[in-house]
């Protein structure tokens, strides 16, 4: 969902550690790799992130059973000229 911040994403993930989620942005695609320390099972995503979005800025974070993912916008480099 794009909003002022930028581009986000959130999904619910219960029963894992922060340190059971691989979370990685390899150019526009968003990875998330999941896997309890105790079991075999892993699961893994993959979003596609729109352009026009900064992917060496993206931050996740995982509390409470909730990753939320922020790509922030590009900032424009355009120049306004004033008359």
């Amino acid at each position: 969902m794009v909003t002022e911040r930028g581009w986000e994403a959130s999904a619910y993930i219960p029963g894992l550690g922060s340190g059971d989620l691989e979370v990685t942005l390899e150019g526009s695609r968003l990875r998330i790799i999941g896997k309890q320390s105790d079991s075999a099972h892993q699961f893994e995503h993959i979003i596609e992130v729109p352009t026009g979005f900064d992917e060496a800025k993206a931050q996740a974070n995982y509390v409470r059973s909730e990753l939320r993912v922020v790509v922030p916008k590009l900032h424009s480099s355009r120049i306004d000229f004033w008359k």
